[in-house]
């Protein structure tokens, strides 16, 4: 994982947001018609890489194209968790918004292999890439794994095992994040040895 910098919000965004707010409507993702050229602004603002696994993306899962390199809109803060007024909220937030790999598709179906935004489904991880040290949380290790930077010297098998008591806070989100969006699933760590 590494930091994103969000820039300005879209203009279409804001000039939807506006219309609709002065209409008296709502202002929910699922309404929103511009989600393409949304993508499109995200993957630009992210240099073509997911926010989650830094795999490549590069086009919007709607396209057609490789499926391998689909990207959809990713909400950080989840639009769907039950009965949650600040999901409600932050659904049009568009730093709350990035664009993520959809996945290997040939994997779909195995949930064990599944990553980032599908398997984060609408769990809250801490949020980590938006803080611009982002990248001192994780190691990288020459077997393909990803761990909390200050475990390095340990692999993941044994890690994933310490009690969250044993962690420093630092530790206990990088291990949430990469447990949640599974980034040590065979296929990224395979990509990343490579």
């Amino acid at each position: 994982m590494r930091y994103i910098f969000k820039g300005n919000e879209p203009g279409y965004m804001l000039e939807w947001k506006s219309t609709r707010l002065s209409c008296g409507q709502s202002i929910l993702y699922k309404e929103f018609d511009k989600k393409q050229e949304l993508n499109h602004d995200l993957r630009i603002e992210q240099h073509s890489i997911c926010c989650y696994c830094q795999c490549v993306i590069d086009h919007y899962h709607t396209e057609g194209g490789n499926p391998d390199t689909a990207a959809h809109n990713e909400h950080l803060y989840p639009q769907n968790v039950p009965e949650d007024t600040y999901s409600q909220q932050l659904q049009m937030d568009y730093k709350n918004i990035f664009a993520c790999c959809i996945g290997p598709h040939r994997q779909k179906r195995q949930k064990h292999l599944i990553h980032c935004g599908e398997a984060k489904e609408n769990k809250i991880i801490p949020n980590l890439i938006c803080r611009e040290d982002c990248a001192s949380f994780f190691f990288y290790s020459l077997s393909g794994e990803i761990i909390p930077i200050q475990q390095r010297k340990i692999r993941w098998e044994e890690y994933k095992n310490i009690p969250c008591e044993q962690l420093t806070k630092e530790e206990n989100d990088a291990l949430v994040c990469i447990k949640v969006l599974n980034l040590n699933c065979v296929s990224l760590v395979e990509e990343r040895k490579n």
